[in-house]
């Protein structure tokens, strides 16, 4: 709910009409500031994002997974609460539903998922996977669909239809190539392109143009060369700029956009205020040598004086550094 439950100014009226809908939510989104988008795109605990309560926008919810919904965890730890009534039921591996080759199983074990994360209060399942098996040693074959692409296209799309029906998210994994569990945040996969589209991308293109899967969640490892969550072919060659899926990607291509301007900003300001900051210390830091020098070289003092002078300057110095960090960091500026 909104604070207070007071409505903006011109803010219109909720419609379930496409157009006015869509009009609703662009109002909406316009009175996002920066920093509340900012905080919406990141993890506010454990499978949840932060909502913004003065615009009645509430938390996403998530949970794993492809055999069945999670049971809660606490907050900030990776640790079950051990609630009794989040039990539900354990649907076969993907790679067990594959090999019924039938998509009308494919599709209530989807429904199945989604009437329960929906039961569970969840708004997106991060399932199905559907990376296809390259290495048989592969740690999460199982959650996996096969290592032929057209059995995973032909599966896939009644899989997200079955979950989304029930006002459920799927979250498509892991886009893309990842194909292996060991080193997996480092491997660098190495494809060409004709390879990628004809293999890898297969079940990705079904899921979004034809089941229109209303996320998707980027794969751990490199491919050529650079990570999924910041790679030019995967997010923008691909995803941003493939025009059947643009009912998905409009929000997404502004999310991508915006965070990479906030970042450059964000970076290059910091930098620019850390080096001043640096030059300041530098610069006060030299006047207690300066003085100690002038004193002993120019002046004639006993050496335990001039020792005491340099301390005492430097102490005093030490002090002004830690003062202009402190409101430099109050303000943000650092």
């Amino acid at each position: 709910m909104r604070e207070n439950n007071v409505s903006l100014k011109g803010e219109p009226e909720w419609d379930p009409d496409s157009e006015k809908r869509e009009h609703y939510i662009t109002f909406i989104v316009n009175q996002l500031t920066l920093e509340e988008k900012t905080d919406m795109i990141h993890g506010a605990g454990f499978f949840k994002t932060k909502g913004v309560e003065r615009l009645g926008i509430p938390p996403l919810t998530m949970s794993d997974g492809p055999m069945g919904v999670r049971n809660e965890f606490y907050n900030d730890k990776w640790v079950p609460i051990g609630y009794s009534d989040d039990y539900v039921s354990y649907a076969p591996s993907n790679s067990a539903l594959a090999a019924t080759w039938n998509p009308q199983l494919a599709y209530k074990c989807g429904r199945n998922l989604g009437e329960e994360a929906r039961g569970r209060g969840k708004d997106v399942i991060l399932a199905p996977g559907i990376n296809i098996k390259r290495n048989p040693l592969c740690g999460r074959n199982f959650e996996y669909m096969s290592e032929d692409p057209y059995i995973v296209e032909t599966l896939v799309v009644p899989f997200i239809n079955g979950v989304q029906e029930n006002d459920v998210a799927a979250c498509v994994k892991h886009f893309a190539l990842n194909c292996q569990e060991t080193n997996r945040l480092y491997v660098d996969t190495i494809v060409d392109k004709r390879t990628l589209h004809e293999l890898y991308l297969k079940g990705f293109r079904a899921a979004v143009c034809k089941a229109h899967s209303y996320s998707i969640m980027n794969a751990y490892n490199k491919v050529n060369g650079s990570h999924c969550s910041e790679n030019k072919e995967l997010l923008d060659d691909i995803i941003v700029e493939n025009q059947q899926a643009i009912e998905m990607t409009g929000i997404y291509r502004d999310i991508i956009n915006g965070t990479r301007e906030l970042l450059s900003s964000v970076i290059d300001n910091r930098l620019n205020n850390v080096m001043k900051y640096l030059t300041s210390i530098t610069l006060v830091m030299a006047v207690p040598t300066i003085i100690s020098g002038f004193f002993g070289m120019n002046v004639r003092v006993p050496l335990a004086l001039a020792t005491h002078a340099f301390l005492i300057i430097s102490l005093a110095t030490t002090l002004i550094c830690g003062v202009i960090f402190v409101v430099l960091k109050k303000n943000r500026i650092l």
